[in-house]
């Protein structure tokens, strides 16, 4: 049976907590251990947190505390306490899990998870709801027009899929990420979820999960990134300075792939003049093949 390990990052989140830890327990494949890195939370969420823990008389549990430097080094920083379990999945404090994600995951894991030196990354696609649960969308994917296509070049440098609240890893995934932060300057990575989907396409394994497998929350403390993709176009030219700012930032996180692969060679990263970027959208290609990025 293989075993894993939940890491959830936490700041003042009081209001969801509750739910999201809840659902952890309404698995039929409960977790080995369960890590809360809190970023420095000012509210009831460490308390709300433990009382759940002693509820369902779960006692396999650390809190830690992150470096205060925002979700996502908060995540890969605490990876490290990630130890003794074959798998990692990764949760947001405001989402809820659906009752059968693990046995999902590990029917596709079970399936392709064939060697464990391999680094394997899994993630699914994710229904939406709004701040008081009421549904929005039956599919994350649809509802932003991303595809995980662009994994099948590489694409995925400058167009992110993966979304860090519905990823699992291997150890050795684990791993990886956690060496690749001796190499890199963690500040320059634009994501966490991103840097581990770099990661697992040029070192290892991606796996797809096309179906939800848990609520993913939308309210006014997470909306970057998410909207419909009905008024992309309109979002762009409304939003250009973070059009721009974002792209300089996936810049970045590129340099910082390519400074990692001088130390680990991947055969499979080309250099840039011979990268194909099919599924990125067209304006951005256009900059690329333009500045030749």
């Amino acid at each position: 049976m293989n075993s894993y390990s939940i890491l959830i990052s936490t700041y003042n989140g009081e209001n969801y907590v509750f739910e999201q830890i809840s659902s952890f327990f309404k698995q039929d494949i409960k977790p080995k251990y369960v890590i809360v890195s809190d970023d420095g939370s000012s509210d009831h969420t460490i308390q709300i947190i433990e009382n759940i823990f002693e509820f369902n008389n779960y006692h396999d549990y650390k809190i830690v505390y992150g470096p205060k430097e925002g979700v996502s080094i908060n995540f890969l920083m605490s990876l490290k306490h990630c130890k003794n379990s074959d798998y990692i999945f990764l949760a947001d404090q405001d989402d809820i899990w659906i009752s059968n994600k693990i046995e999902t995951f590990f029917s596709y894991i079970n399936k392709y998870g064939l060697s464990e030196n391999i680094p394997q990354l899994y993630f699914s696609d994710a229904t939406l709801i709004d701040d008081v649960g009421s549904h929005i969308a039956n599919s994350f994917f649809d509802y932003q027009g991303i595809t995980p296509a662009v994994l099948n070049d590489d694409s995925i440098i400058y167009k992110n899929c993966v979304q860090g609240a519905s990823c699992c890893i291997n150890k050795a995934l684990k791993d990886l990420i956690l060496s690749s932060l001796d190499q890199v300057n963690i500040k320059n990575l634009y994501m966490h979820d991103w840097w581990i989907a770099l990661l697992a396409k040029y070192y290892g394994q991606s796996y797809f999960i096309d179906q939800p497998t848990l609520l993913y929350r939308q309210h006014h403390n997470n909306q970057i990134g998410t909207f419909n993709k009905k008024w992309k176009l309109f979002y762009y030219f409304r939003h250009l300075r973070k059009f721009i700012t974002n792209f300089m930032l996936a810049i970045k996180q590129m340099k910082e792939l390519e400074k990692f692969n001088h130390v680990i060679p991947s055969s499979i990263l080309k250099p840039r003049s011979e990268r194909k970027y099919r599924y990125v959208p067209f304006l951005k290609r256009c900059i690329i093949y333009l500045f030749r990025l």
